[in-house]
């Protein structure tokens, strides 16, 4: 796990492609989010975050140890905005169903939950990269603060 960069307002953070740093990503975004008290439904971001960590590890890089997941998290206004990258070759987004599987099934819950925990997805074009955006509540930012880092490398 590696922090790229952090402000006020955003973290971004890059790891290998492994379950146990889904976990660390999640443990520092969660600390990163608990000291904004204006955060509302920390539980659903998390969630969220986590099914899409989870997603750009298994799904996007195969388990590639070598290669890298991508976040930025950055709260902006009364408005979190992440980006999650992985550097496989993507999905076909625009042919998902968006329909949950059989309640047997061991997996294809994760967009599902992302939906619901935010109020607006985007891909990239290749589909392996996803920026989730979601209003909180009665978050004011301070707006003589310096914003204008923004996007994966």
């Amino acid at each position: 796990m590696q922090i790229q960069k952090q402000t006020v307002d955003g973290i971004q953070v890059s790891f290998p492609s492994k379950l146990c740093e889904v976990n660390q990503a999640c443990d520092l975004l969660q600390g990163f989010l608990d000291k904004r008290k204006n955060v509302s439904d920390l539980f659903l971001i998390l969630l969220a975050l986590r099914e899409a960590f989870t997603n750009a590890v298994i799904h996007g890089n195969k388990k590639n140890t070598e290669l890298l997941v991508s976040a930025i998290v950055e709260i902006h206004d009364d408005q979190l905005v992440a980006v999650i990258r992985d550097q496989g070759p993507g999905f076909a987004w625009r042919s998902h169903t968006w329909e949950l599987p059989n309640p047997k099934s061991e997996s294809g819950r994760g967009l599902a939950i992302i939906q619901s925990c935010f109020e607006n997805i985007e891909f990239n074009t290749s589909g392996n990269e996803i920026t989730l955006r979601k209003q909180l509540g009665n978050y004011s930012a301070n707006s003589n603060r310096t914003r204008g880092w923004s996007g994966l490398p």
